[in-house]
């Protein structure tokens, strides 16, 4: 064989392995968003908990108020809530338009914990009022919660598996010239 024929078979075999490369990378980071799709989802009932289990206690802050000692300030529970409700939904919107920015993700994963720690507080500082709250509003919650997990996990291992793929040479020169980053895990 004549070293043309020798540089042209490692040519066209070079350029097929770059394209099988290329379409793995897009197929792993399509997968990550696909997940990130099913997660939005879920992380989208929690804004709609969130706004139901407030609307419904609208009264209940001030009967709370009324009922507590004065030292004590239920209101900024409820407060937090709402503020934790509003920085979720930033974030949430955010993260939809760059599912696999890592910032985006670390910002959301701070958010989600943030409301997630509200809730809770709210929850705790209500026990004497639950007859005036709706009483879907735990079970929703819970299983929202179970069903955002298992989507949170599903999407980090296509995260994980995306990141792989970029991290790995000879990849990840063609990672580098077509920006394809590693994403963020929530």
């Amino acid at each position: 064989m004549t070293p043309s024929w020798i540089a042209w078979i490692t040519l066209a075999s070079a350029l097929f392995w770059a394209v099988g490369a290329y379409n793995r990378l897009v197929r792993l980071r399509a997968q990550a968003i696909a997940g990130f799709v099913v997660l939005h989802g879920h992380l989208s009932q929690y804004i709609a908990v969130v706004d139901d289990h407030l609307k419904t206690a609208s009264g209940l802050a001030l009967a709370q108020a009324a009922a507590t000692p004065r030292d004590a300030n239920p209101a900024t529970s409820w407060a937090g809530l709402q503020g934790a409700s509003t920085q979720f939904e930033e974030s949430l919107r955010v993260a939809r338009k760059r599912p696999l920015d890592a910032g985006a993700m670390a910002a959301l994963q701070t958010a989600l914990a943030t409301l997630r720690m509200s809730w809770s507080r709210v929850r705790d500082e209500c026990r004497d009022y639950q007859d005036l709250l709706s009483p879907m509003s735990e079970p929703l919650w819970s299983d929202n919660t179970q069903n955002a997990n298992h989507a949170s996990a599903e999407f980090n291992r296509a995260v994980t598996a995306y990141n792989a793929a970029v991290t790995q040479f000879p990849a990840l020169v063609l990672a580098y010239l077509f920006s394809f980053r590693p994403a963020g895990c929530i």
